[in-house]
């Protein structure tokens, strides 16, 4: 639905910017500029048949149209403003370039095709009469070889700077190397982003418009820390081989604007390979520190780890070291994590032995009509630190055999999991921690293929092996501190456990015979109020 609305908006504004080019031609004729090589500065009005000569003597009492023949550089060595009542025509070849220190501004229309129409290492802004934004018309290529990164930014910040907003990629391949900054902060000398708009034609399978990231190690594709109400749609992030990308989108918490909110994530994204990558995570589709009230909608993400939802960045523990360092702005170290929606049917699947979600203290993280799979043994659907409130799961399991390694506080979920076939025919369901707990929670599992496993097991948390290592995260999390930072919420802040229980908790299963559905005995002693609920037994605990 949100695609077909977008595409709807759109096309209502082309209309609307047709009309208003046709008043134009309608109200006065067309002028040209000179094209001549004579004229060294189309910005200085006292040089004959320059673009400024031509605008001054339109003045502003009528509606004109200035041509600029193609096949032919118009400098612009100083300032220059295009009224409002002025659209210009770019005819093939023609291309205005805005010298360094320059800046033009356009407040009328713009009428070009998908080619080149900027040059220069100028400022380009105003208030255009347009209602999208072309890379192309930046020189963006999208041939899949050409580094596109300084051209399809350019057309970003154009869109920003002038208040568009909408930036159309069209079909093509986009080799970015460095980070695309969507970054917002809301700061005085700062790009406004709240709003952007960036879409394509496909970001999916067979995908028209992809950006392949060849950013390095550690470094995302597309960030958009501190942005708001946003649009990503119908592209695809994808690695690179030459110096491969290994986080497709990251959004991050600014210290300067402790919000990144209500956009919509329409896209696809694939990474490589590599659990040597991020300090040893692996590759990371989507890496979310503390960004709320997002959502992810039919989105089509492929990683070691796909979906990254962490409250912390600057972890105090050695096992959870989510720490994103190559941001454009300054993070937070901690912030609460709230109201992550996966809706619509979302296709997720993890490569290697990492697990499909990674979550560190989120709150609310809603999954309609998930698909979920993955290669490679020894994993999970989902790895819990800290606490995981109002767990919301609706969808298919294939390939992880483990749906939940539960190293902390599963609280208020609801979760109705469907099996196909697994990797691993001998994993357990649910791996507990030794301090884990399963607090006011539904469990429901259909299991359609890979039966004859257990139900529970039981063994040591990555808790306690980070304390090993120098960092205690439960100390962090009760105190409601993070690296002597303290945490703005009290949502954060959270009791200690003492041993792995389930509370107020029920566990349906089908199809899992008697022997499978045994209770380790240090989980049995921590529970109350609880039972699993299979076809021919209830246990109680």
């Amino acid at each position: 639905m949100e695609k077909r609305s977008v595409l709807k908006k759109t096309g209502l504004l082309v209309l609307g910017l047709q009309l208003a080019l046709s008043s134009c031609l309608a109200g006065h004729g067309a002028m040209r500029v000179d094209a001549g090589s004579s004229i060294v500065d189309h910005a200085d009005p006292a040089m004959k048949g320059s673009l400024a000569n031509v605008l001054s003597q339109i003045g502003s009492a009528t509606c004109a149209v200035v041509k600029l023949p193609g096949n032919s550089v118009y400098v612009l060595g100083q300032d220059l403003t295009v009224p409002s009542n002025v659209d210009l025509k770019f005819l093939p070849g023609a291309v205005l370039s805005v010298s360094e220190g320059a800046a033009l501004s356009i407040n009328g229309g713009i009428e070009a095709g998908l080619r080149q129409i900027f040059s220069g290492e100028g400022i380009v802004g105003g208030a255009p009469k347009i209602v999208e934004v072309y890379p192309q018309w930046f020189g963006t290529k999208g041939d899949g070889d050409t580094d596109d990164t300084q051209t399809l930014q350019n057309a970003i910040d154009f869109a920003c700077r002038t208040g568009i907003k909408a930036v159309n990629l069209n079909r093509g391949t986009y080799v970015v190397t460095k980070t695309i900054d969507c970054t917002n902060l809301r700061q005085p000398g700062t790009l406004s982003r709240d709003g952007l708009r960036i879409y394509g034609t496909s970001g999916f399978v067979g995908a028209n418009t992809v950006i392949v990231g060849e950013t390095g190690d550690g470094h995302a594709i597309l960030e958009i820390s501190g942005i708001q109400s946003g649009e990503f749609d119908n592209f695809r992030l994808v690695s690179g081989k030459k110096n491969p990308s290994t986080v497709g989108l990251f959004m991050g918490c600014p210290k300067k604007l402790p919000q990144c909110q209500n956009n919509v994530i329409h896209i696809g994204i694939g990474m490589h390979d590599d659990m040597n990558a991020n300090g040893g995570l692996g590759t990371i589709a989507l890496w979310n520190f503390a960004a709320e009230e997002n959502t992810y909608q039919s989105v089509y993400f492929v990683a070691n780890r796909p979906v990254v939802l962490s409250a912390f960045n600057n972890s105090p523990a050695a096992a959870f070291a989510f720490n994103y360092e190559h941001s454009y702005v300054e993070l937070l170290q901690v912030h609460s994590l709230g109201v992550t929606a996966f809706s619509g049917e979302c296709f997720v699947q993890s490569l290697g032995g990492a697990p499909v979600f990674t979550t560190q203290c989120a709150n609310t993280l809603v999954c309609e009509n998930t698909y979920v799979c993955g290669r490679g043994n020894g994993s999970a659907v989902f790895e819990v630190y800290g606490s995981l409130v109002n767990l919301n799961y609706k969808g298919v399991v294939e390939g992880r055999a483990t749906f939940l390694q539960n190293n902390g506080s599963i609280i208020n979920g609801d979760i109705s999991a469907t099996y196909g076939g697994v990797v691993d025919q001998k994993a357990p369901l649910i791996r507990m921690g030794d301090k884990s707990r399963i607090i006011n929670t539904t469990l429901k599992f259909a299991l359609e293929a890979a039966r004859d496993r257990n139900l529970f097991a039981q063994n040591g948390s990555a808790r306690s092996k980070a304390k090993a290592k120098g960092g205690d995260i439960d100390k962090a999390i009760k105190e409601g501190k993070v690296a002597g930072e303290v945490a703005p919420v009290v949502g954060l802040k959270q009791e200690a456990i003492t041993k792995a229980a389930l509370v107020n908790t029920e566990i349906f299963t089908s199809g899992m015979k008697d022997e499978y559905l045994k209770v380790p005995n240090v989980l049995r002693k921590g529970s109350r109020n609880s039972r699993i609920i299979a076809p021919a037994k209830i246990i109680e605990l």
